[in-house]
């Protein structure tokens, strides 16, 4: 009896460890993308600011974030949704915020900017994105400090390895934007593409 007592008290004492050791990682891991969406807001008022005072050398965007220098920004209103754009593929920079993915342009010389962002679970970077539909509107301001809006046109999942919506259409005369974010554990891609509105 008293060599059972001793092994559930050394179970328990185990799994009890392992629990502090998980929700300590988790708390870490959240408490710094909380630092981080703090850290986005500030250097986003930051740019706008500068540019609402024309401090920027003939109007172009020359900052960074993390390292990385900041190829523009993105708003989304129906989501809530503002963020850095980096121009980046690092992991570091894709845990940062929002990274240009790819920009491909067709033999008009229109082009189709690929924004990649991480699907948190707890609804920061490109988490509600899944809750766009056709007709809803996207912002993009770039590095020569130029808004332009994009209207959603088509949404739909595709597999890991299929990379055709970085693509531009030959056919196509008007500037293209592409978001994409993992879906279903990392199984599938959630695509958004927009063009844009003159």
């Amino acid at each position: 009896m008293y060599k059972k007592n001793k092994i559930l008290n050394i179970f328990i004492i185990i799994i009890s460890i392992s629990l502090i050791f998980v929700l300590t990682l988790l708390f870490i891991k959240y408490f710094n993308r909380f630092k981080n969406e703090e850290n986005i807001k500030t250097a986003i008022n930051h740019i706008k600011e500068k540019s609402d005072k024309d401090e920027y050398t003939n109007s172009y965007l020359d900052e960074e974030y993390n390292g990385y220098k900041v190829y523009g920004l993105i708003k989304i209103e129906k989501i809530n949704l503002e963020y850095l754009i980096l121009d980046s593929l690092e992991e570091k920079a894709l845990n940062s915020s929002i990274i240009k993915f790819f920009n491909s342009t067709n033999k008009f010389g229109f082009s189709n900017l690929t924004l990649a962002g991480h699907n948190n679970y707890d609804n920061t970077m490109f988490g509600n994105l899944t809750k766009l539909e056709n007709g809803d509107i996207i912002e993009i301001t770039d590095k020569k400090l130029n808004t332009k809006k994009y209207e959603i046109y088509d949404i739909y999942n595709t597999t890991p390895m299929d990379v055709e919506y970085t693509k531009y259409e030959n056919e196509n005369r008007y500037n293209e934007l592409t978001l994409v974010t993992c879906i279903y554990g990392n199984s599938k891609r959630h695509i958004i593409k927009a063009k844009e509105i003159l």
